[in-house]
């Protein structure tokens, strides 16, 4: 078996790509056996074979490729299956090539990879990421809360930094295909364009610390405000509206769009999980346990999915409000933030154990250690290229494959 010499990941030794990180290997190792050249791949022989002993097998009275016209055929067969291999070689070795030379280390689609591969990337020393999403542009953004910047991080790892003025907290990408986020120390709504222009709206109270932000299903950006007992509601056009929020002092964390029509939330202080309308109309379902529900996704299940920081464990709740818990093998996990997977599953972290955990929709739970360098993941989303990618409180951002 030979691994990557930027991962040290399995490589595919028919393609030289990387199964984890998508990268070219332009040279073999000095170690690695070399294969006797041959004209027609192990795979396009077995074909052709296949093809001849069907032929001989519905005319058992004669064999056609006894013949001058068989022994025809079965050249031009050959020859014609050799002509598909190496066209098909020549596509893979061109889209590796012209990837390889715009910097980026995008996967072939076909290749499958294992889950649980994990690469870091560097970070400018001292950065602080936080939130990430998925970007219109193919790449992920994330915001830098510490240092009032928006980040963007192609898939090869390359970093752009957008200056941004109060304390962006929480970003995604808006129905308008440019970025929207939370500004949690100045009261404000950010937007940036995937070319780094932004603009800001103030919100009515400068006090009010938008957190969370998410696309709604009425085309417009709706937002948590944690001092102000509110939830907001932002057109892309910059129109904003508010709804009081029916039970005082209760801080709001994080907010999701369910498949329900409804947007849905976790009351981290109080353990309840709340759903509001489009109209502003609140309901509170209240959690079984001690558990301070943190960040809220939904999974493909049309389930809403949620961590429980304090309780060390996930939930599940229905759109008709049937909560369901699930703990993870590790004590002391205390997962944070979760997004739904292109696996159909849903991908978690664990900031108590420096681990990113999977569950499936029917609550099984598989764990992947984070590599030495990397520790304490906090936000967590679903890439353009099937991975998963999240930030970490040391500083960096990783990316886990999910086996698609």
């Amino acid at each position: 078996m030979e691994y990557c010499a930027f991962c040290q990941g399995e490589l595919d030794t028919t393609t030289r790509l990387c199964r984890a990180c998508g990268r070219l290997q332009t040279a073999e190792p000095a170690s690695a056996p070399v294969d006797p050249p041959s004209s027609t791949p192990p795979a396009q022989t077995r074909q052709v074979a296949r093809v001849a002993n069907k032929a001989a097998a519905r005319s058992p009275g004669s064999n056609f490729l006894d013949t001058v016209a068989g022994k025809i055929v079965a050249v031009v067969i050959a020859v014609v299956v050799v002509a598909t291999g190496a066209i098909a070689t020549a596509v893979v070795l061109h889209q590796t090539i012209s990837s390889a030379r715009s910097g980026g280390a995008r996967p072939i689609p076909h290749l499958s990879k294992p889950a649980g591969n994990i690469i870091e990337f560097p970070l400018p020393t001292g950065s602080a990421p936080a939130s990430i999403t998925a970007g219109p542009d193919g790449a992920l953004w994330f915001t830098d809360h510490l240092h009032n910047q928006v980040g963007r991080i192609s898939l090869s790892g390359q970093i752009t930094e957008f200056p941004s003025d109060g304390g962006p907290e929480d970003i995604t990408v808006g129905p308008d295909h440019n970025l929207w986020f939370t500004e949690l120390d100045t009261g404000k709504i950010g937007r940036v364009t995937p070319r780094g222009q932004i603009t800001e709206f103030s919100l009515p109270a400068a006090d009010s610390q938008p957190g969370s932000i998410i696309g709604g299903p009425d085309g417009a950006l709706w937002f948590t405000e944690e001092n102000s007992n509110r939830i907001g509601r932002i057109t892309p056009e910059g129109q904003i509206s508010e709804f009081p929020f029916p039970t005082a002092d209760i801080p709001l964390d994080d907010v999701t769009a369910g498949r329900d029509g409804n947007l849905w939330f976790t009351e981290v202080r109080v353990d309840r999980i709340g759903r509001i309308t489009l109209k502003g109309q609140v309901t509170e379902f209240p959690l079984p346990t001690d558990s301070a529900p943190a960040h809220i996704t939904v999974g493909r299940d049309g389930n809403l999915w949620f961590t429980e920081i304090r309780g060390n464990r996930i939930g599940r709740i229905t759109p008709e409000g049937q909560i369901t818990e699930f703990s993870p093998p590790t004590t002391g996990s205390r997962p944070i933030d979760i997004a739904a997977g292109p696996d159909g599953n849903l991908w978690f972290t664990e900031y108590g154990t420096s681990k990113i955990g999977r569950v499936t929709p029917s609550g099984q739970i598989t764990e992947f250690p984070l590599l030495a360098a990397v520790g304490q993941p906090i936000y967590i989303a679903a890439g353009p290229d099937g991975a998963l990618w999240f930030t970490t409180g040391a500083g960096g951002i990783g990316r886990i494959t999910s086996g698609r």
